[in-house]
């Protein structure tokens, strides 16, 4: 029965529906600022020594893998610095 109740949303097995949409069931939805700090470094790209840059036209909308890297030297305003 409850199989049925899955099928019936649209949600596929293992996943239940969060204020994001579906999530897989063992996936915690927390706010970002409770696993991350925000810090205000920045770097300017001639400084930057030829460091892998990635931009917003490095990732398609809609997901959340990086499809392409660009280069420090390839940018020409101060960008901020993030870590892992």
């Amino acid at each position: 029965m409850k199989d049925m109740a899955v099928k019936n949303s649209g949600i596929q097995k293992g996943y239940r529906m969060t204020e994001l949409g579906p999530l897989p069931e063992e996936w915690e939805v927390v706010r970002l600022e409770d696993v991350c700090s925000l810090r205000k470094e920045t770097v300017e790209p001639k400084n930057a020594n030829d460091r892998t840059y990635i931009g917003l036209e490095h990732l398609n909308s809609g997901e959340i893998k990086i499809s392409s890297l660009g280069s420090s030297s390839d940018v020409r305003s101060t960008k901020n610095i993030f870590y892992k």
